[in-house]
């Protein structure tokens, strides 16, 4: 039988759920706000390559080098594709089974902790998907910036747990 708590040889307390592509499915929204505020600035595209690229980087990452290539700011750039969307906010999905998963391991004493990069709009979504619930806390980060992650790790532990009592999720590179 599968024990939660001992796994890879840890005694889990807690996790860190890195919310895109573990929990929900945002890409969509994503890449579709990105294609409206690239088509409200007459900027052509590439919907796949838009999809490739923020699944492999970064939103941030495109957003910049659009930005560089167009004489914009990336601060515009983000505010034109929040402007988009954050329309889409309840159009985000979950994962398959995220929920079941999250409510098993809450119902086992684990602490789950959100890092995303999603600003206040996080709560709306997992009120949305009723996943709210399971939250102990949340840092959100801004850009690619690694210092968030390890200013986010040393918060949970500082309160918490000890770091071989936690377990980070990530769909990708660790930041």
């Amino acid at each position: 039988m599968f024990h939660v708590k001992h796994y890879w040889g840890i005694f889990m307390k807690a996790i860190i759920w890195d919310l895109d592509g573990t929990l929900i499915d945002s890409y969509e929204v994503i890449v579709e706000s990105i294609c409206d505020g690239l088509k409200e600035l007459n900027i052509e595209h590439n919907k796949d390559y838009i999809a490739n690229y923020v699944q492999t980087k970064s939103v941030t990452s495109y957003l910049k080098e659009i930005a560089k290539t167009n004489s914009l700011t990336t601060d515009y750039l983000f505010d034109l594709y929040y402007k988009y969307s954050n329309k889409r906010t309840l159009q985000i999905k979950s994962l398959p089974h995220a929920k079941e998963i999250l409510d098993i391991l809450y119902n086992k004493g684990i602490q789950h902790f959100i890092y995303t990069h999603k600003n206040i709009v996080t709560f709306e979504i997992l009120e949305n998907l009723d996943m709210l619930k399971f939250s102990v806390s949340m840092c959100t980060y801004g850009g690619d910036n690694p210092e968030w992650l390890t200013t986010a790790i040393e918060s949970i532990l500082n309160q918490t747990v000890k770091p071989d009592e936690v377990v980070l999720v990530v769909d990708g590179p660790v930041p």
